[in-house]
């Protein structure tokens, strides 16, 4: 159904919404619980593995997860269900050999990326992430895929709903105080159950074994598509956790399991950009194609001005009881209310930018934007570099908020100079 106004929007974002909210809710309490069984030093291993994990799995996926969205979006519209397919079965058997490969390697380097990180448990953890990559790298196609035949809450719930909840169900069921692993374990057991879910779900869409058959895989125009979007994604996730691996080297488990508690809450901000994106991705990239540029422009003021009205409260709440917020997670974590509000200022940016980098990618600007996340990602790093060792946390944040800020201004930019549309709801 094409989205004709803001009512629309909102009817269609309304159960993501709910279910990003469930989400954020479930991944809130999960670290209350990690930090109060097995305190900052529990969540900062946790952290450091789970950021570990993501960056593993974003090579195993290699950007065919936003080539999911895309192309299913589009084959599916057409109702040619032998190429949705095909489409899926290529990129299936490239992911599989490609996350066994990295799985391969982290197992056998474990030893020396805990010497590097200077923490033991580490290497234990990282057994459990080898083993979680391959099916969490399904999970991230096999959930852009149904969000790009437009089954949002199914893919909201098997990318951020289920993974949380089920990791709280096993840390009641196996909880032990004495062992500092067990966050991980049941978040490894999750993903596998998580990631069958998501099989089961997608291959019953698009009728996978009626046409099973009829499949050609061809891989070429994906991967075409695909390595741009892998570098944006690699930037994008690289600015978003680098913080924390740099961290990881610096500072103590301690100080990274009190930032990634901060930067998770921060990042709640971000709920509404990230509950209409999941609506209007898709529409980017069905508008660009039809050549329906007038349609597109309406379509990204109304989600733009959405997103802004129903965040910046958000945003206000947030900066004003932050000290209770995190108050709440113990009194250790009060002490980094400076950098609650520094990474704050740099979503305020994000959001006010609105989708830009969707956009980019819906509108077969992928090239451009992998360049401005590339120049984003070198001055994240360098200022993590040079400011943690002077400001811990805060150093981190500073480095954090300003790179969100430069890549989303520069892509506000090139839109607005290339389409002569404006991300920014006020600005005509």
């Amino acid at each position: 159904m094409k989205i004709k106004s803001i009512k629309d929007i909102l009817n269609k974002s309304s159960r993501v919404f709910t279910l990003r909210i469930i989400s954020i809710i479930s991944g809130f309490f999960l670290m209350y619980l990690i930090t109060n069984i097995y305190g900052a030093e529990g969540m900062g291993i946790f952290a450091l593995s789970q950021t570990i994990l993501m960056i593993m799995v974003m090579l195993s996926v290699f950007g065919t997860d936003t080539a999911s969205l895309k192309y299913s979006s589009e084959h599916f519209s057409n109702n040619n269900y032998i190429k949705l397919n095909s489409f899926y079965f290529s990129i299936f058997k490239f992911v599989i050999i490609l996350s066994l490969f990295i799985s391969i390697i982290i197992f056998f380097i474990k030893g020396e990326l805990s010497d590097f990180f200077n923490k033991n448990l580490l290497n234990h953890s990282l057994f459990f992430i080898s083993l979680s990559i391959l099916p969490m790298s399904f999970i991230n196609i096999n959930s852009e895929s149904l969000r790009g035949i437009g089954k949002y809450s199914l893919f909201t719930a098997f990318r951020y709903v289920l993974i949380p909840i089920f990791t709280i169900l096993f840390i009641y069921i196996y909880g032990d105080s004495g062992n500092i692993l067990i966050p991980i374990k049941a978040y490894a057991i999750s993903v596998c159950i998580v990631s069958f879910l998501s099989f089961t779900f997608w291959l019953k869409e698009i009728e996978f074994f009626k046409y099973f058959s009829n499949i050609n895989s061809n891989l070429n125009d994906v991967i075409k598509y695909s390595f741009p979007v892998l570098i944006s994604n690699s930037m994008l996730l690289l600015i978003q956790w680098i913080d924390i691996i740099i961290l990881g080297y610096f500072e103590t488990s301690n100080t990274v399991g009190i930032y990634s508690v901060i930067m998770k809450i921060s990042l709640f901000s971000s709920v509404i950009l990230f509950s209409i994106n999941s609506i209007v991705a898709s529409e980017f990239s069905k508008l660009y194609s039809l050549d329906k540029m007038d349609d597109l422009r309406d379509l990204i003021k109304k989600s733009s001005k959405i997103i802004f009205f129903i965040t910046i409260p958000i945003l206000i709440l947030i900066v004003c009881f932050s000290e209770f917020i995190l108050g709440y997670f113990g009194f250790e974590f009060t002490m980094a209310n400076k950098t609650l509000h520094i990474l704050i200022a740099g979503q305020f940016v994000n959001i006010l930018c609105g989708s830009v980098g969707y956009i980019l990618m819906m509108t077969e600007k992928q090239n451009i934007f992998k360049n401005i996340m590339i120049f984003a990602t070198c001055v994240n790093i360098i200022l993590n570099i040079v400011l943690i060792p002077i400001y811990s946390i805060n150093g981190a944040a500073i480095a954090s908020s300003i790179s969100l800020i430069l890549w989303n201004v520069i892509s506000f930019s090139y839109i607005y100079r290339k389409y002569n549309i404006s991300t920014i709801w006020f600005i005509k």
